[in-house]
C-alpha cells in the first residue's frame, strides 16, 4: 500500500501493562545459529547502522509510555546457544546508540521464570486495563461494564469501585487466587 515508500512505522514484539510498573515494552532479537555472535555476545551496537530507525522508534514509544524497554537476545530452541539469553534494559539512547543500559546474561530457564512471573502479574491487572476509561470497548463507563458483560473478569457484575489495592511488597499472587476462585 505504500508503493515502495519507506515506512514510518515500527512493529514491536510485546507491550504489556503491569499493575504497579505500568507499561513494559519488549523487543526480541534473534541470534541465528549462522551468526558468529551468541545471545550473550550480541548487542545492537554491532548492527546499529542497519537498524537504528527501529531502535529509535522503540525508544520513542517507550519514552511516550514511560515504559522500560527490554531488548532480549535469544536463540531458537534446539540450537547450540538455546540456553543463552541476554536481557538489555535500556536506560538512555540517542541517534548514535544506546548510551546507558543494564544487562543480564542468563539462561533460558532463568528468563522464563522471570518472564512468567511478570506475565502473571500483568494478567492479574488485566481487568484494570479493560475497565480504565481510556481502554473501555466502545467507551463504556466503568459502572455499566458489569451489566453489559456480567462474566467479565473477576467482577461478574460487581461494580468497579470494589477493586482491592495492590500490596506494596510486589506479591500479586493473592490476586490470581481470588481471580481464579470466582
Amino acid at each position: 500500500m505504500l508503493c515502495g515508500d519507506v515506512t514510518a512505522a515500527v512493529n514491536f514484539d510485546r507491550l504489556q501493562k503491569h499493575p504497579a510498573m505500568g507499561y513494559i515494552l519488549f523487543e526480541y532479537l534473534l541470534c541465528d545459529e549462522k551468526q558468529t555472535v551468541t545471545p550473550h555476545t550480541s548487542h545492537p551496537k554491532w548492527y546499529w547502522g542497519r537498524n537504528k530507525a527501529k531502535f529509535l522508534s522503540l525508544w520513542r514509544v517507550a519514552r511516550s509510555l514511560d515504559a522500560p524497554l527490554y531488548l532480549v537476545n535469544y536463540a531458537k530452541a534446539g540450537t547450540l546457544h538455546e540456553d543463552k539469553v541476554r536481557v538489555i534494559e535500556v536506560h538512555d539512547m540517542d541517534v548514535d546508540g544506546i548510551k546507558e543500559e543494564r544487562t543480564a546474561e542468563i539462561t533460558r530457564k532463568e528468563f522464563s521464570d522471570w518472564f512468567r512471573k511478570l506475565n502473571r502479574a500483568c494478567m492479574a491487572g488485566a481487568h484494570e486495563i479493560a475497565l480504565d476509561s481510556k481502554y473501555d470497548l466502545f467507551h463504556m463507563d466503568r459502572e455499566s461494564i458489569g451489566e453489559i458483560r456480567p462474566d467479565f473478569g473477576r467482577y461478574r457484575g460487581m461494580p468497579v469501585r470494589e477493586i482491592a489495592e495492590l500490596p506494596d511488597n510486589g506479591d500479586y499472587s493473592y490476586i490470581l487466587r481470588s481471580y481464579k476462585g470466582r
